[in-house]
């Protein structure tokens, strides 16, 4: 795959949130091929209501992330959280 054909999936969780457990299936696996093609994924009619959006990202704008080598892979922390992502290589 180069960078010019290189697209982030949209996941339609419509069928997921008020379908048959056929549909809950078929968008679970639209999830699983997203994150082993890609990695990534956008996702629409989530349900998640505008006001959580814009009050998580303004939240996230606060923490800055910092980028740490280590044995295992790279840390990505915040300084203002206790959490942290690791993503191994």
């Amino acid at each position: 795959m180069t960078a010019t054909d290189f697209t982030i999936p949209v996941i339609d969780f419509a069928p997921f949130r008020s379908g048959s457990e056929a549909a809950k299936e078929g968008v679970a696996h639209e999830v699983v091929n997203a994150f082993k093609s890609v990695g990534f994924m956008y996702v629409k009619n989530h349900g998640v209501d505008d006001t959580t959006i814009s009050k998580v990202f303004t939240e996230a704008s606060y923490c800055p992330l910092y980028l740490d080598a280590s044995p295992t892979g790279l840390i990505f922390a915040c300084p203002l959280s206790e959490r942290s992502l690791l993503c191994s290589s």
